[in-house]
């Protein structure tokens, strides 16, 4: 499996993959960087290949690809795999930050019988997958995530889509949502199930049916899970004509 990016998710997925028993293929631009990420593995005990030649020197590629780059630089990345033959990428979340360019992508990968995902690892938290089991009636949301003024100015102006975890979910759990007023600087859901209500807060754990179930506490919250399904079924994976209607329809609301 090939790792595409140096960074720190990048090394979140070659943890998953290290757990999996799998040697991935790590793949930088810059041999500083990638010696740096080769120590760090190293140290890690964490088996890896890694090039610095950049995703442009892969060609006839028969293994999946996982995408980690920063927003700016994943269509061009995607579109460059997906034209050197990868038949099944799973790309950070949002992928890229216009609709424009996400139908162009998800024709793309038609054209070249591929499957394109975006990665909401949140999809996978355990709490998340627990409450996806049962019968909601409603969810009350807040999105109280502040823009990240540290990111490039083009990404702050779209952070609804840049951001976007919290409005996957609502996707995800696909019944009526209802958004709160909360003076809050984090996001929030509240469940309506039965006559219970449920909140459900980022890496907390969610206590429901008399038990305490957390998010996830081995590595990165729900990558695991998220990994397998990938590498497995996809069946809680986002498409990217999924993908495509959801940043088509945040844009019609901003």
């Amino acid at each position: 499996m090939y790792i595409i990016g140096t960074g720190a998710i990048s090394k979140e997925y070659a943890k998953v993959c290290h757990h999996l028993g799998i040697r991935p293929k790590v793949v930088g631009h810059r041999y500083s960087t990638c010696a740096g990420y080769k120590s760090w593995a190293d140290a890690h005990n964490i088996e890896i290949e890694i090039s610095d030649m950049g995703y442009e020197s892969l060609y006839a590629i028969d293994e999946p690809c996982i995408v980690a780059l920063p927003i700016l630089v994943q269509y061009n990345c995607v579109k460059a795999l997906l034209e050197s033959g990868a038949n099944k990428i799973l790309c950070e979340k949002p992928i890229v930050l216009y609709s424009a360019q996400m139908k162009e992508l998800a024709e793309l990968a038609d054209r070249k019988n591929a499957k394109l995902y975006a990665a909401y690892n949140r999809r996978y938290y355990e709490t998340v997958q627990y409450l996806k089991k049962k019968k909601i009636s409603k969810i009350w949301y807040h999105n109280g995530d502040i823009v990240n003024t540290q990111q490039p100015l083009l990404i702050q102006e779209r952070w609804t889509i840049a951001n976007s975890h919290l409005l996957d979910l609502l996707d995800y759990f696909g019944v009526e949502a209802e958004k709160l007023k909360a003076n809050i600087n984090r996001w929030i859901l509240i469940f309506e199930i039965g006559n219970s209500i449920v909140p459900l807060s980022p890496l907390e754990t969610l206590t429901i049916d008399n038990k305490k179930i957390q998010c996830g506490t081995m590595l990165k919250a729900g990558f695991v899970t998220m990994v397998k399904d990938f590498l497995g079924e996809c069946k809680d994976m986002k498409t990217a004509w999924e993908q495509y209607d959801f940043i088509r329809r945040l844009e019609c609301e901003s």
